[in-house]
């Protein structure tokens, strides 16, 4: 699993960044990560830039993705 920051656009997620290639990130569980992505400075200038996205863990990386996670989301 991936530790992803993604909007939910209501019919699929827009994953916009995977930190799952770091070691660090990747040990982190899910409501570490969340915290640190809400809380740390370190993520100031990406929470100014992208109100309402959210830190989760997810099994893909950056792309536009099914609600079930299942494929890639393509618009009708």
């Amino acid at each position: 699993m991936m530790q992803i920051v993604a909007f939910d656009r209501g019919t699929y997620w827009e994953v916009i960044a995977d930190y799952s290639g770091s070691p660090r990130h990747a040990a982190l569980i899910e409501p570490v990560w969340k915290a640190e992505y809400a809380n740390s400075p370190s993520y100031t200038a990406m929470r100014a830039s992208q109100p309402g996205a959210v830190a989760m863990i997810g099994p893909v990386g950056v792309g536009k993705w099914l609600k079930d996670w299942s494929g890639p989301y393509v618009p009708a």
